[in-house]
């Protein structure tokens, strides 16, 4: 891939809106992520994980997202 798919911090979208990750939101993200696989059995602690979300970084991207509409799926 010659182009890099998302340039921006912030996007706006019909529906949703994704902007950079807060401090705030890592640390929250991170506690959650540590009880699951794989960050559970490699031992990730929430710190780390929190420090890595949050260090400046060209890729990966990591976005908040907000909807702005109610999300459904049909069945």
């Amino acid at each position: 891939m010659s182009q890099v798919p998302f340039k921006r911090s912030n996007y706006t979208l019909s529906t949703c809106d994704l902007r950079e990750l807060t401090q705030e939101e890592t640390v929250k993200v991170s506690q959650s992520l540590v009880q699951m696989e794989p960050w559970r059995t490699l031992g990730y602690s929430a710190e780390s994980l929190s420090n890595y979300l949050h260090r400046p970084d060209p890729l990966p991207y990591k976005y908040a997202f907000e909807a702005k509409v109610f999300l459904t799926k049909k069945l």
